[in-house]
């Protein structure tokens, strides 16, 4: 007997490609409408087996149940599979009722924290399918454009975060002004850039190499480093991007790091890069760093990136090293984002403390 899924097409894709990889079949039918037909494309794109597309109406429940009804009698005495995790609220209601008549017919749903239900038998099971990051953001239609995977990142690399963190606590004004938004080093293969005081920074992307001198009334510092990644370690805070993915990579439900990474799309209300993402099997958690945030908007812009590039499912941290105020840890919960600052007062063991917390928060919902 052939089995058939059907899948309602809605605003979030990763449900419906979650089901397609969970619960197999030989056709795939997704429903879809007029605003959701351009995601079902796409999904019909990437699926290895035979897909048909099936337009309906969004809300007149009438001729959506009439439509369903349609359908279902097609699919004849196959087996069907019928995923509800997206689509309308009428199409949920109209293929429930139906289902209930119709042998050999189950409903399933998948949620955000890759549980499957099989809400026909009352059945639950985690789901065992896992998707690479790239895959899981491709299926939300945003790939990525640049990347590092944190397992490609060498102990050259993080000696040299924890030597530029050394170097900065000299002059932190001079480092923050020769490193922070350096338009030089984005366009230059080589390059110098020098403050007023007589501090100043090489590079050599070619030969992967920085030589910074940092000035002080104490005296002179200085620092030569070499490592596959040592330019986005040096400039713009990566090297505490560095140490925060360092620090997540030893979480038990890290499957998968990446940082530095960007997004191949040009929005000017939206910011194109996250620091650090996190896959944990087919759900990510994004991740902001900076040493500390002296703009609130900040967080409303990780928001808008976060949920564009990762979908409602998608988990935020944000991550500072010095202790954020408390205006600024009331607008991360407002924003469903997690605060985590490294030098909070009273942590023994911040990996610890970090791990806890996000062991805390993973299971609850989004609710918006």
């Amino acid at each position: 007997m052939s089995k058939i899924h059907i899948a309602l097409v809605g605003g979030q894709p990763m449900p419906i490609h979650v089901g397609i990889e969970e619960f197999k079949a030989d056709k795939l039918i997704l429903v879809h409408s007029k605003e959701s037909k351009e995601l079902a494309e796409g999904i019909q794109q990437s699926v290895d087996l035979p897909c048909e597309l099936q337009p309906f109406e969004s809300v007149d429940y009438p001729k959506i149940y009439q439509a369903a009804e349609k359908l279902l009698g097609k699919c004849g005495q196959s087996e069907t599979i019928i995923n509800i995790s997206g689509g309308t609220k009428p199409w949920t209601v109209a293929f429930v009722l139906l289902a209930q008549q119709c042998p050999n017919t189950s409903i399933i749903y998948v949620d955000q924290n890759n549980v499957g239900y099989n809400l026909t038998t009352s059945e639950k099971k985690s789901i065992s399918s896992k998707l690479d990051t790239q895959t899981i953001l491709r299926y939300n239609n945003y790939p990525l454009g640049s990347y590092a995977n944190f397992k490609d990142i060498t102990e050259a690399d993080l000696k040299a975060s924890k030597d530029v963190e050394k170097l900065r606590q000299s002059n932190t004004s001079a480092f923050n002004e020769l490193t922070i938004a350096n338009k030089e080093v984005e366009y230059k293969p080589t390059g110098r850039k020098e403050t007023a005081r007589g501090s100043y920074v090489e590079w050599d992307k070619k030969a992967n190499t920085a030589y910074m001198v940092l000035k002080n009334k104490w005296g002179v510092n200085k620092l030569r480093c070499s490592s596959p990644h040592v330019i986005p370690i040096v400039f713009n805070s990566g090297w505490f991007e560095f140490q925060v993915a360092e620090m997540l990579s030893q979480w038990e439900k890290a499957q998968e790091v990446i940082v530095n990474a960007t997004f191949d799309y040009s929005d000017k209300d939206t910011k194109n890069e996250i620091d650090v993402i996190v896959n944990m099997g087919n759900k990510l958690l994004f991740v902001e760093c900076k040493t500390q945030i002296k703009n609130l908007t900040d967080l409303d812009k990780f928001t808008t990136a976060a949920k564009k590039y990762g979908g409602m499912g998608v988990k935020m941290l944000f991550v500072t090293k010095e202790r954020m105020n408390n205006k600024a840890e009331e607008k991360c919960r407002e924003n469903r984002i997690i605060p985590f600052s490294i030098q909070s007062g009273g942590l023994i063991d911040p990996e610890k403390a970090l791990f806890a917390l996000l062991d805390n928060e993973m299971s609850n919902i989004n609710t918006k």
